[in-house]
């Protein structure tokens, strides 16, 4: 009777259980082959809930491994400065110095230089963007490269075109080894150019501080003005474009004498539907430099 009180009692641990055992009084001669039985059920059970125990264990352990951490622009900075706008002169070189890190592994830097002229914004850090005026001539610049690590350091020298002036967003941004990308960082380079033809111009009606004219519709635009250039100017005309630039009226004014200085008295536009146009005085001197001013015309 005592050995079977001990062997139900170990059952009774193997199998987990928590009642009270049982001793069974009477009968002394208990299965050899149902003890066997029992004791392998028991240890199949332990065994099972081990096997669940380190499952359990290593889902958790893959779930706290999952990367959901984005890569991070740490720092960008201009010729040593941090910034998120500088003003240059054309035809400098712009040192362009950028940091990034990811908290896995790295695996692409992008950077893309475009022009703002359209008035378009970013989302990410740095700059918003939202230049309207046109720029004089094109510059642009687009770059992927394959990095790795976890910090990385990268640098661009920008050449500025002596031919070019107005507004360009620089975008940077970061890919990981998984896809996740980094929040854009903008900065904005304006490009000041003394090489290129002098414009200036007067409106009716007026354009306020954001170069914006506003105008009833089936009313005329005036435009007067001047241009000039020290090399002399070869070509000089006033445009009525929509806001693409492309023009729908242009008046071609006559170069005269010198050419370093042309004034252009009245010109006036008439408009027909409502929307967003351009007003543009475009020159050119006579090494081939351009130079445009331009307004933005509201007609409503």
């Amino acid at each position: 009777m005592k050995s079977i009180s001990v062997k139900l009692g170990l059952l009774s641990f193997l199998l987990g259980l928590n009642t009270q055992m049982v001793i069974i009084q009477g009968k002394s001669n208990f299965s050899h082959s149902l003890w066997q039985s029992l004791c392998k059920f028991a240890l199949m059970k332990k065994m099972m809930w081990s096997v669940l125990a380190m499952i359990s264990l290593f889902a958790c352990r893959d779930q706290d491994q999952v990367d959901v951490k984005s890569p991070v622009i740490e720092s960008v900075t201009i010729d040593g400065a941090s910034v998120t706008s500088a003003i240059r002169q054309a035809g400098q070189t712009v040192l362009l110095d950028v940091h990034v890190s990811d908290n896995t592994a790295l695996n692409q830097i992008q950077i893309n230089l475009h022009p703002s002229e359209d008035g378009h914004v970013h989302e990410g850090d740095g700059h918003q963007g939202g230049e309207p005026r046109l720029n004089n001539r094109y510059w642009a610049k687009s770059e992927v490269l394959n990095i790795s690590g976890t910090s990385h350091h990268q640098q661009w020298e920008l050449q500025i075109p002596d031919s070019v002036a107005g507004n360009w967003h620089i975008l940077l941004s970061v890919l990981d080894d998984i896809g996740l990308v980094s929040k854009t960082y903008c900065v904005l380079l304006t490009v000041e150019n003394s090489n290129l033809p002098q414009i200036s111009a007067n409106t009716n009606p007026v354009y306020d501080a954001t170069n914006t004219i506003f105008l009833s519709s089936g009313n005329s635009l005036e435009i007067d003005g001047l241009a000039s250039d020290v090399d002399g100017l070869s070509k000089l005309f006033v445009r009525m474009a929509n806001y693409a630039g492309v023009s729908s009226d242009t008046l071609d004014i006559p170069i005269s004498g010198d050419g370093h200085t042309m004034a252009f008295g009245t010109a006036s536009f008439n408009t027909t539907g409502n929307g967003n146009y351009r007003i543009i005085v475009e020159a050119q001197d006579s090494l081939g430099f351009k130079a445009m001013w331009d307004a933005k015309v509201v007609v409503q």
